[in-house]
């Protein structure tokens, strides 16, 4: 078994191809790149536990840049310093925690993101926006562990069948905008959902007058 500094190495390596990786690409072309440092992570598992162990000495700080949703709890690994990148832990909870959310309906993201399916598997479904609604689902296809996969911030999915225990490693490009949308299947409907950037106006807004009170 290799010593705790050598599986440290494995992902600090990891970081580094992430690192000197060419962001301007287009996206199809730098997440294919995404995929291969994830493919070669994939080798060496054995990086995890320490890596998760070694947050211990920093936990507050680790938590301080994590954050729950409704079904995982995303764990900060490491923010590029020129914010081209981010790696998150993907951690999904127990079916008798979790709760309906984003995941599990057809959405887009902000951003262009690489995954890696650490321990457990999911399914995930891509859809097509048509002219007219309803979507249309493309593909579907179950991850397992070992196996990466890429979403386009323009794409449509959703995931399904999340297996209690499941890990995912993920690279979260740069945001390309400041909302992302979820759809209904079935009428087509879109609601919009800011990032902080783009809900500060409607804060500015809200709080507008509250000094002259």
């Amino acid at each position: 078994m290799l010593s705790s500094p050598e599986r440290t190495a494995h992902w600090e390596r990891f970081v580094a191809d992430l690192r000197v990786l060419a962001w301007e690409l287009s996206p199809a072309e730098r997440h294919a790149h995404v995929r291969q440092a994830l493919d070669r992570l994939a080798t060496e598992r054995s990086f995890l536990p320490d890596l998760v162990a070694s947050w211990r000495r920093q936990l507050a700080d680790i938590a301080d840049g994590s954050h729950e949703t409704s079904t995982h709890y995303k764990w900060l690994c490491h923010r590029d310093p020129e914010r081209r990148f981010t790696v998150w832990l993907h951690q999904y909870k127990p079916t008798t925690m979790r709760r309906p959310g984003h995941a599990n309906v057809a959405h887009n993201h902000r951003y262009d993101f690489s995954s890696l399916i650490l321990v457990g598997a999911l399914t995930e479904q891509q859809y097509a926006e048509p002219a007219t609604p309803p979507l249309r689902l493309i593909d579907e296809r179950t991850l397992t562990a070992g196996q990466t996969y890429s979403v386009l911030a323009d794409e449509i999915h959703a995931m399904s069948g999340i297996e209690d225990g499941t890990l995912t490693l993920v690279v979260e490009g740069a945001p390309v905008r400041h909302h992302s949308r979820v759809y209904d299947v079935t009428t087509g409907d879109v609601t919009c959902y800011p990032d902080f950037i783009e809900q500060y106006d409607a804060l500015t807004a809200a709080v507008e007058g509250l000094s002259d009170a």
